[in-house]
């Protein structure tokens, strides 16, 4: 009888040791993740890159200017290439949602909502911008306003106002440059 805790303590350890390490993804030094009312990490992890490790998407806020960015960390890109992207938000609330292989991050700052919809491509080993939806709810003194752009199909509307638009493969790699040029010219 006294053997067997022995047995149970090496059985044990052989599993432990053959066992996958979790790989993990450092936050740059320049960031904080923001913490939601309850104090935890506003992040979302899943597979998104479709390569069996889980990667992760998080709201962070520059320690030197306060800005808020999302970071996505793919892990096919990341642990190879120690690549990561991110993009900048001005949205308070957040809420994630990764089905049919489409990645949704929705957010809201009081009166504006902001969606973005992202789907991995491997010919591109990127994430694609398919669509975007920003929304000002409105007061009493101005009306509401809604955009959507639907990049795969090129359809365009603000308000009730619809057409078809061409614009170049958005990624994570230049998602930046495309809510930049909206937020300035104001669709």
């Amino acid at each position: 009888m006294k053997i067997f805790p022995y047995i149970f303590s090496i059985l044990f350890c052989s599993l432990s040791f053959f066992g996958q390490a979790q790989k993990s993804y450092w936050i740059p030094k320049e960031y904080n993740i923001l913490k939601d009312y309850n104090n935890k990490d506003i992040r979302f992890d899943s597979d998104f890159d479709k390569d069996g490790t889980n990667d992760v998407v998080a709201v962070c806020v520059n320690k030197t200017d306060d800005s808020r960015n999302v970071l996505v960390f793919l892990s096919s890109r990341y642990f190879s290439e120690e690549i990561y992207f991110w993009f900048p938000t001005e949205q308070d609330y957040f809420d994630f949602n990764f089905s049919n292989d489409i990645l949704s991050i929705n957010g809201s700052a009081g009166k504006f909502e902001e969606k973005i919809k992202l789907k991995y491509f491997s010919d591109l080993e990127d994430m694609r911008l398919i669509r975007y939806e920003y929304k000002y709810v409105g007061n009493l003194y101005d009306s509401p306003s809604s955009t959507v752009v639907d990049l795969l199909s090129n359809q365009y509307s603000k308000d009730i106002l619809r057409k078809k638009t061409s614009f170049n493969i958005v990624t994570l790699s230049n998602i930046e440059v495309f809510l930049d040029y909206f937020n300035k010219n104001g669709w």
